[in-house]
This record gives structure tokens, sequence and C-alpha cells, in this order.
């Protein structure tokens, strides 16, 4: 958001023609005096802390918001063969360390006729009011350091720290009003610096302690219906075996009876047994059906043989007295 911001700021100054002709008239008669009270009025309207003209000629014009006049340096000339890459980027922000203080940075190049003739810069200058204004985005503690030391916080307990310690990753967690906070160091791509995130763990060990009661609960809701289906299950299984092991011991005993049946609720084993059961009493049913129908011709015949056997008494007797006669 800050680099966002610092970049609009900048961008329109690139059609300054004002500033365009300001920069090119110093460059030729090196005459600053225009050129210094165009960059002093940028300063005061866009509220930077820092602002550089660099010439296509190795000059270097620096206004600071605290300075009373135009500073101006000269590149060295390892400097100066990189000029060229230098004025020919286009509009960039980069995070850098100026004298001991961490910036945002901005430019974009001056062009006249088709040439560039000029970059210019502008700085802001990490403060604790730019690291408050940056917690109230990310929604975490922020500060920033050189390396050395820390130079903008959004919490003045995080200065205290110790940065080395910090950075080697001796120093993970702290304490701020009594709330614990992790430590996140990052550092610059350039390692002119970098910035420290604290994020409260308070939250985070809420949201944990939730999930494990959670879980617990989750688990012991499983467990029990677990354990309510095991004892349906196991009565489904050992009800049906109770009642065959019943009707086979009565059997056994001689006072079963034939007619009962077990009912078939399902289509298992346990219901291929209880129609086994069902289908061998329905078999004895029918084979003391037919002993009984045996038995009954049986009595039928032998009482056919005794009438049978009391005639052929009565004949022989008969004739035994024809032959006394």
């Amino acid at each position: 958001a800050m680099q966002h911001e610092l970049e609009t700021d900048m961008k329109p100054l690139q059609e300054s023609g004002e500033l365009i002709n300001a920069a090119h008239l110093t460059q030729l008669t090196g005459d600053a005096s225009k050129l210094e009270s165009l960059l002093r009025k940028i300063v005061q309207n866009f509220e930077l802390d820092r602002i550089e003209l660099l010439s296509q000629n190795g000059t270097l014009h620096i206004m600071t918001k605290n300075s009373e006049k135009l500073e101006i340096e000269t590149l060295t000339e390892e400097e100066k063969e990189q000029l060229p890459t230098e004025l020919s980027s286009k509009s960039h922000s980069r995070m850098q360390l100026i004298r001991g203080e961490l910036t945002l940075s901005a430019g974009t190049p001056l062009q006249l006729q088709g040439e560039t003739i000029a970059r210019l810069s502008g700085f802001r200058v990490f403060t604790d009011q730019t690291a408050l204004g940056l917690q109230e985005v990310v929604g975490s503690q922020l500060a920033f350091h050189n390396n050395n030391s820390i130079v903008a916080t959004s919490n003045p307990d995080l200065a205290q720290l110790d940065l080395l310690e910090i950075l080697k990753l001796n120093l993970v967690q702290t304490q701020i009003n009594k709330a614990h906070y992790a430590l996140y160091p990052f550092r610059l791509k350039n390692d002119q610096g970098g910035f420290i995130l604290a994020i409260d763990r308070t939250a985070a060990e809420s949201a944990r302690s939730e999930m494990r009661q959670t879980l617990m609960v989750a688990l012991i809701t499983v467990f029990l219906l677990a354990a309510v289906v095991a004892i349906i299950v196991s009565r489904g299984v050992t009800n049906p075996l109770e009642q065959v092991v019943e009707s086979l011991h009565q059997i056994a005993k001689g006072a079963g009876d034939l007619t009962h049946t077990l009912p078939i609720t399902s289509n298992d084993e346990v219901g291929a047994l209880a129609g086994s059961f069902n289908r061998l009493m329905a078999s004895l049913r029918g084979m003391i059906s037919e002993t009984r129908k045996a038995a009954s011709h049986i009595v039928e015949a032998t009482h056919q043989i005794d009438e049978r056997s009391v005639e052929l008494s009565k004949e022989a007797h008969e004739q035994s007295q024809a032959l006394e006669e």
C-alpha cells in the first residue's frame, strides 16, 4: 500500500514540464536555484522525507524536508558507469538504507524530446507512525530494522528486544501486554535491513484448544456410536442363535415343538441358519407324520391278523367236534 501510494505520487512528476526544464537548465548552466525551489515544493506537497534528482552528467541533487538548501553530490567514476542503466530504468519502488534510515523509495525518469536527461526519486522514512499504519493493514505488530537496531515499530516493547538474537532465530517468541507473540524476521533483497512480524499467538492457541475439544467430542461420539452399533449387531446375531440353540435343546429333551419356526429377519448367515432350522423342522414333521401313518397301518394289520386268528381257532374247534361225532 505504501509503495503504491508513493509510486502514484511520483508518476505525474515525470510529465511536469516545469521540472524537466529546470533540470535541463541546471545541466546546461549549473544554476540550480529554480530546481531547488521545485524540489522543496515537491517535498512539502507530497510529504516526502527526501527527494533526489540524478542528472545524466552524474550530478546528484538532494533535498530533504529538514535541509535549508539543496545538496549537490557528484558520482564516482565507477557509479557513472552504471548511470545509463539507472537513468533508463522504468518507474520502480524499493526499500533501502540511507544514512542508517530504512526508507521506501520510488523513482521515475524525466525525458526531454524522447531522451532521458535525469531520474527523480522520492523517499519516505519508516517511522513508528508508518509501522502503526501498516499494523492496521496486516493485523500484526511490526518492527523495521537496519541490521543494527530497530528503527521503527508499531509497539515500543518490540524496540526493547535483542535484534541480533531475533535475526539468528534464537529468539522466536516474546510477550507483549501479557499476550504471547511469535516473531518472524524478514530481510530485504539487498540485505540493507528488514522487518520483524510479531503475530499474536493467543488467537491461534485458542483455536488450537477449541480444535482439541472438538476432536475429543468427536472421538467420544464415534466411540459411543460404535458401541451402540456393536450392541445392536451383537443382539442381531446372538438372539437368533440363542433361539436356534434353545429349540434344538428342547427337541433333544423330547419336549420340543416341531411346529415352531424361527423368523427370518436378514439375508446374512444368521438368516440362512434360521432358514435351515425351519427346513429341518419341516423335514422332521414330515418324517414323524409318515412314521405315524406307518404305525397306524401296522396297528390295523395286527388287528386284522388277530381277527383272522380268532376265526381260524373257531373253525378248528368246530372241525374237531365234527370228527368226534
